[in-house]
């Protein structure tokens, strides 16, 4: 995924990956050393990430507070990766639940501040959000 976006598309700063891996392979790996921190790395210039779960992927786990942790390790490994990154997204446990994402959901969103500390936002990003971006 990745390696392929990047090459094409170097200089991208906002990408949304909408996952809808359905088949019976290895889905993609949400680990602080996995391939999904791996092909974000690719990115150069990249400022933004959101990642939507496959819809028949149950993550509401993610998002529970024994996992929090887990979530902000792969934040962090993804900003590390990538040098310019400072907003990563992921879908709440509410708009898992949905079949179909709409364009107005409010996805978990985590920020690098100036200190380099990794915190929550409370200023959600959307599906659309990078209409807004600069």
């Amino acid at each position: 995924m990745g390696d392929l976006v990047a090459r094409e598309f170097p200089s991208i700063k906002h990408f949304t990956f909408l996952d809808r891996y359905l088949g019976e392979d290895t889905p993609l790996s949400i680990q602080p050393d996995g391939v999904l921190v791996d092909a974000v790395g690719r990115f150069t210039h990249l400022e933004t990430f959101i990642y939507a779960f496959p819809t028949n992927q149950i993550q509401s786990s993610f998002s529970s507070p024994p996992l929090i942790g887990l979530v902000h390790q792969v934040v962090r490994a993804l900003m590390d990766a990538s040098p310019h990154l400072h907003q990563v997204a992921f879908m709440s446990e509410r708009a898992n639940t949905k079949v179909d994402l709409g364009r107005d959901t409010e996805l978990v969103t985590y920020t690098r501040h100036a200190d380099g500390d990794v915190r929550e936002k409370d200023d959600l990003l959307s599906l659309e959000s990078w209409k807004y971006l600069s």
